[in-house]
């Protein structure tokens, strides 16, 4: 988490602060805002609220339930007795009733209630992982639209050289001091800066279409192209600062390991199946009932039945296969592929963030020898610049030289351009990524 703190300690004595800058803090406000307007970060929010709804839902299963009925009806009726005497009329009847259902002992729904706490740390962590995801892209794509604008100022410079180094064999060629051949050469070499410089361009605009996918204007694009004149040199070495960078907080891991929890919640429920279930029953519910006949030798007796009842209700399965032991068995198989995803998914991960760590190593020795060829060929740039002026070197020997200074250079960009990006990608897959992350990596380079 203190991946780029870390930094700032090693690397940073000595610089300057950007803290003053009108720009300080831009790209890192522009990353968060992306982040927080991403489709997949809106939507992985939605999942957390419905997971913690879904929570909700389950602890109200273990409140008592009640239900009311209420009963009326009238029945016509005819009797004959052995008198000969008839009586005719009809039967009213009501009644009403109350039943409360109190849960003691649910074994299944107990275990679905923890599954819904699982499942909502797992969408806690969805979520976490489609901001940090939506950061890495706001930040990686502005990062490579800096550094491509930087390339194509650098190929511009290759072209003039080309250009120049054309028009110089050219005057040789005419003056009968060069061949023909060796202006043909130059002109090759010219057209193919052009082509390599006409290329950068429409990676650069591709790069331009990605970084406005996430921002909310071209006024945002317009300030991040302002910040490509405080590029840094790349001096910094971004290696080093991951040397304490933690790799068991894997953010995948994590995810496969709640994914285990679920699976063994899962094989609890179903195996929970074969267990009673007890439920405490309090019932209360009252009668009437009245005649209304026609024979006056008979009266009209209403009654009235009260009555109230508290029982223990004790309900499990006796034999039922396709709900119980089937669903168990398929329970119990899938916590074993859930378990050797778990189990394979460390060994990837592991692989994968020593593969990037070996990658920024690489980069950094790289970096290193371009550094020095770029001393070395400044230190020959100007003693030819003497040398020319005194009339001992030609311009083209010159001009060559430059030219080769103009390819470490791009080299150079390719090299900490790779380091920076993997730097980002060690964050967001260990699940380091953070407003605060990118805003010290920024600020590392110098850009905030």
């Amino acid at each position: 988490m203190k991946l780029f703190a870390a930094a700032a300690f090693l690397y940073c004595c000595g610089l300057s602060s950007a803290a003053e800058n009108l720009d300080d803090g831009y790209l890192s406000a522009f990353c968060k805002s992306a982040a927080e307007r991403s489709p997949q970060v809106q939507a992985a929010a939605a999942a957390l609220n419905q997971a913690n709804r879904h929570a909700g839902n389950l602890n109200l299963k273990f409140l008592p339930s009640a239900t009311g009925t209420l009963d009326s009806t009238k029945e016509k009726i005819t009797s004959i007795y052995e008198n000969g005497g008839r009586a005719q009329g009809p039967i009213y009847s009501r009644s009403a009733g109350l039943t409360v259902i109190i849960p003691v002992l649910h074994p299944q729904d107990i275990e679905e209630q923890r599954s819904g706490s699982i499942l909502v740390r797992r969408a806690t962590l969805d979520l976490d992982v489609a901001y940090q995801q939506a950061l890495y892209a706001a930040a990686s794509a502005a990062l490579k639209y800096l550094t491509g604008l930087s390339k194509q100022a650098v190929l511009s410079q290759k072209v003039e050289l080309a250009k120049r180094a054309h028009e110089i064999s050219e005057r040789k060629s005419v003056a009968g001091s060069g061949t023909g051949l060796e202006a043909d050469d130059a002109l090759a070499s010219f057209e193919e800066a052009e082509a390599e410089l006409a290329g950068q361009a429409t990676q650069t605009a591709t790069q331009r279409l990605e970084v406005f996918t996430h921002a909310q204007s071209d006024a945002d694009i317009d300030r991040i192209m302002y910040l490509r004149e405080k590029l840094p040199t790349r001096e910094s070495n971004i290696a080093n600062i991951l040397q304490n960078a933690p790799e068991q907080n894997n953010i995948s891991i994590e995810q496969d390991e709640i994914d285990v929890e679920l699976a063994r919640g899962d094989l609890r429920y179903k195996a929970a199946a074969f267990l009673p279930k007890v439920d405490i029953t309090v019932s209360r519910s009252k009668s009437y009932l009245s005649r209304n006949v026609q024979v006056p030798e008979i009266f009209d007796t209403p009654t009235t039945n009260v009555g109230n009842s508290v029982g223990i209700q004790v309900s499990m399965p006796i034999f039922d296969l396709t709900n119980t032991y089937g669903p168990e068995r398929e329970a119990a198989a899938k916590l074993e592929q859930t378990q050797y995803q778990l189990d394979a998914e460390k060994i990837v991960s592991r692989r994968e963030l020593l593969s990037i760590k070996a990658n920024l190593n690489q980069q950094e020795t790289q970096l290193r020898l371009l550094h020095r060829q770029q001393e070395l060929l400044r230190t020959m740039i100007a003693a030819k610049a003497r040398e020319v002026h005194a009339g001992h070197a030609t311009e083209i020997e010159y001009v060559a030289l430059e030219q080769r200074l103009i390819s470490v250079n791009l080299n150079e960009i390719d090299a900490w351009t790779n380091m920076a990006m993997a730097a980002l990608e060690y964050e967001q897959r260990s699940g380091n990524l953070t407003p605060q992350c990118i805003h010290e990596f920024f600020s590392f380079m110098k850009l905030e």
